[in-house]
């Protein structure tokens, strides 16, 4: 139980020359109160300065991720301090691997109303905007004020395969969440609101991990596609070929979802993007994302499906996905990432015996990764207002490469085609800089309880290691910050 641990013994430490009030300032006193440690770190801080690491510049138009002062000077004090606390604990290799078990395993040992707190102030906050309207609204006000939007989304972790007595409340409870979302994004942003959600959380995995067999090339299936849009929108009976009477009631029940959601966001013309998941049921989600877009698309580009640049195929399936909606006159939404399941999918390969979906090296996936987005890009330089795409990354050169991109087409950095995104409490200095910049910039923002949030948190920690164990520029930034705060310098 180190976090247990650690998270309450520092709470207690008290300093004379440095007495923080906030619960959140005293997880830094034992590092503030020793002077000349304190010290020590700032002359490390000044060489990384000084050999280039990081630099101190301004320029209010220009995106810069070094000016530490401008990049934080919205963030409170008690933020910057959780922050360098949360990413130094998620630096701990046995914290993370046990991670999951230590969350849950803190209930027990503190009690709910104790270990809420503690997350609160630690790992639910720094990732999770908050569990009522005033919450999310104050940090949806705070990202804004900071030239930021907000991709609004609930965590529906939970595998509903695993209850099967629940599951058809828990497909319920979920699409009433993902509808007060979408009316949530459109009441609080009324230039591009968004959400994002989980296929799986609609209908069960396994039914759409079965569709993903049966139809392993959505975009060169078009009848089939066609007769899914038509159901979702007519409520038609849905017929597949492979599927037994339980699957196909399952299915209707799903489309009934999806036109439910595809309805509300048509009418108030709120972005919804359909999250990737595992290669197994990518298909199926596919295949719902064309069908949507065939009946939702039609004005303006709202459904978007996600590309993972991991994924070897990408390339190929995002070109078929562009040619499909060419075809048929409608408007196109991707969302690119590199991609947060690699691990889950090499064992799944090795389990199973098939080839690697994955790409070999970190750097041939940043090139995909590339290549996807000036894809995309060249297709907005053609017809700007048939495509949007969401840029979603925590790497500053391929933030770079992007507006480069974006810039030598001559595209709007403004014009509502291009956004950029990064996940509420990680790579901030990026955010930041690029709302400071002026580039259209999004957080995005799960919301609800502390413990319907908790398998978010553990994702968030294991999924997201590779960005974790990158974030050593963004504490150096943080920790400067600090610096000049206390120091008035």
């Amino acid at each position: 139980m180190l976090f247990v641990l650690f998270s309450l013994s520092v709470a207690k430490v008290s300093s004379q020359r440095y007495r923080l009030h906030n619960p959140l300032g005293l997880i830094m006193m034992p590092i503030l109160t020793k002077h000349h440690q304190h010290i020590k770190r700032i002359t490390e801080l000044n060489r990384l300065l000084s050999e280039g690491v990081v630099e101190n510049v301004s320029n209010k138009k220009e995106l810069n991720f070094d000016n530490f002062k401008d990049v934080f000077k919205k963030k409170k004090f008690s933020e910057l301090v959780r922050a360098v606390f949360i990413f130094r604990l998620c630096s701990i290799e046995w914290l993370l691997t046990h991670s999951g078990k230590i969350i849950f395993q803190g209930e027990k040992l503190l009690g709910r109303n104790l270990w809420n707190q503690v997350l609160k102030l630690t790992l639910y906050g720094q990732f999770v905007a908050g569990d009522n309207r005033s919450q999310i609204e104050r940090t949806v006000n705070t990202l804004r004020s900071a030239g930021i939007g907000s991709l609004l989304g609930v965590p529906m972790e939970e595998d509903a395969d695993n209850f099967q007595s629940d599951r058809s409340q828990w497909y319920e409870k979920n699409v009433e969440a993902i509808l007060n979302s979408i009316n949530l994004a459109y009441e609080l942003d009324h230039n591009y609101p968004m959400v994002h959600v989980k296929g799986t959380a609609l209908m069960p995995s396994k039914l759409i991990a079965k569709i993903s067999k049966l139809i392993p090339e959505p975009s060169e299936n078009e009848e089939i596609i066609k007769h899914i849009a038509e159901c979702i929108r007519n409520g038609n009976k849905v017929q597949i070929k492979g599927l037994d009477t339980g699957e196909l009631e399952e299915l209707q029940n799903g489309l009934e979802k999806l036109r439910k959601i595809g309805e509300t966001a048509f009418e108030k013309k709120v972005i919804f993007m359909f999250d990737a998941e595992l290669t197994y049921v990518n298909a199926g989600l596919n295949l719902f994302s064309l069908a949507l877009m065939l009946n939702y698309n039609t004005q303006l580009p709202l459904v978007f499906f996600t590309y993972q640049s991991y994924l070897k195929n990408s390339p190929v399936n995002l070109a078929k996905d562009i040619t499909f909606t060419n075809v048929h006159g409608v408007k196109f939404g991707a969302k690119i990432v590199r991609g947060a399941y690699m691990d889950q999918e090499r064992n799944r390969a090795i389990r199973k015996g098939y080839p690697d979906p994955i790409h070999d090296t970190y750097e041939d996936t940043s090139l995909q990764y590339q290549s996807n987005v000036e894809a995309m890009l060249k297709q907005i330089k053609k017809r700007p207002k048939n495509y949007r795409i969401f840029i979603a990354t925590h790497n500053e050169e391929g933030v770079r490469k992007s507006i480069a991109k974006l810039d030598e087409l001559g595209i709007d950095r403004v014009g509502g085609e291009v956004f950029f995104g990064q996940i509420y409490g990680m790579g901030d200095h990026i955010t930041y800089a690029l709302g400071k910049a002026e580039l259209l910039v999004y957080k995005a923002l799960p919301y609800g309880p502390v413990m319907e949030t908790l398998l978010y948190l553990v994702r968030r920690m294991h999924e997201n290691k590779s960005i974790l164990d990158g974030a050593r520029r963004e504490r150096i930034l943080i920790q400067l910050a600090l610096k000049s705060r206390i120091f008035f310098i």
